[in-house]
């Protein structure tokens, strides 16, 4: 399975990964390793180029979510990502513009394993063709973000068409049922 890696890391084609199960990837060395590091969020486009320039190997996982009728692409751990090394270029990494740190366990570095990189980049490949849904369920709480009853909590009772969702506010004492529009509210 090819991974178009534009899509996982970004805006930016950085071609690190050719295929998933590639032997020149992930049975390079036994020194190499998958470090965790933490990353400024705003700088992550010029994090990719100087990755790139350095010749580093990286995955920031990312998912397509569709959250109130919009597709969004996110990070699934904001200012984390993976870069796959060799031990002796840590120094290098360390002092990569964009990075804040490269995370430690103990007197060593935080690593995580080749079989559960690879499922994580399965897992956000699957998400560009099956987005993952935030509609919430029945008897789930709410708060209103717009109009008379903005920033009271609400409960989910049901669906009335595709957009609109009945709800249970509790005004004045007095349990009432109400319609929102989906936009209109934030699930908690």
């Amino acid at each position: 399975m090819r991974i178009d890696s534009s899509r996982l890391c970004g805006s930016y084609c950085i071609n690190y990964f050719n295929y998933m199960n590639s032997s020149k990837i992930f049975q390079k060395d036994h020194n190499h390793q998958w470090l965790i590091f933490k990353y400024y969020v705003l700088k992550e486009n010029i994090l990719y180029k100087n990755m790139f320039n350095q010749g580093f190997e990286c995955f920031i996982p990312k998912v397509k979510v569709i959250q109130n009728n919009k597709k969004r692409e996110i990070n699934l751990f904001p200012g984390y990502g993976f870069a796959y090394l060799d031990t002796s270029k840590i120094p290098k990494l360390k002092y990569t513009i964009g990075i804040k740190t490269v995370l430690k366990q103990g007197k060593g570095y935080a690593s995580i394993s080749k079989t559960d990189i690879s499922d994580l980049m399965l897992r956000s490949e699957n998400t560009l063709t099956n987005p993952i849904i935030f509609k919430p369920n029945i008897g789930d709480t709410v708060m209103i973000n717009k109009g008379v009853f903005k920033n009271n909590l609400a409960q989910v009772i049901g669906f009335k068409g595709k957009d609109r969702i009945n709800l249970m506010l509790n005004f004045f004492s007095r349990e009432t049922p109400i319609k929102f529009h989906p936009k209109n509210i934030t699930q908690i």
